[in-house]
């Protein structure tokens, strides 16, 4: 199975469980193809060979695109809710997505720490962070996706980690990937 023919599996696997599992909303599911695509650019910007976490992995996006268009990378899917961890670890299986696994539980008691987290639907900034600093090695880096308004909740993490470097990619006209990277301790 080519790359194209499992972005297109995942996408069917998500329509035919999203109503029994609540994997979406009923419009996200109607453009579904291009959710998936809005996630290219998290899959580029992600280094060779990385280890990679994503927190709140609900469906599956970014996490099950990343695994498929970057094999080099292994990615962990972290999902406190078992019926939705269970559909990913369906996922993987039925895509043998080998740099793929899923961590059913809260993020926090997670015991592998990642030089990079994914997330796009966990909270602000400095939510993000708290939630998963514990997991992040000592120099980090988070991806998510804002509005583009995100200058209150730079300055909000600021307070919690000093020295942040943040880069931003906008996406659509409302949307924008933000990359923030850290060293603990700065």
């Amino acid at each position: 199975m080519n790359q194209n023919q499992q972005l297109e599996k995942y996408a069917a696997l998500v329509k035919d469980y999203s109503k029994v599992l609540d994997l979406s909303s009923p419009k996200l599911l109607g453009e579904f193809m291009q959710a998936i695509e809005s996630c290219l650019p998290f899959a580029e910007a992600i280094p060779a060979n990385a280890r990679v976490l994503d927190v709140g992995s609900g469906a599956g996006l970014p996490a099950i695109p990343i695994a498929i268009l970057r094999p080099d990378v292994q990615i962990t899917l972290c999902e406190i809710r078992s019926k939705r961890a269970a559909f990913l670890e369906q996922v993987v299986g039925q895509l043998k997505l080998s740099n793929a696994k899923v961590y059913q539980g809260d993020v926090q008691k997670l015991k592998a720490t990642h030089p990079i987290v994914t997330a796009l639907w966990l909270g602000s900034l400095a939510q993000t962070y708290q939630l998963t600093k514990n997991q992040l090695e000592e120099q980090w880096t988070i991806i998510t996706r804002k509005g583009n308004d995100i200058e209150s909740e730079i300055k909000e993490l600021e307070k919690k980690q000093p020295n942040i470097k943040v880069s931003t990619k906008q996406l659509d006209a409302q949307r924008q990937m933000v990359i923030v990277e850290g060293t603990h301790g700065s």
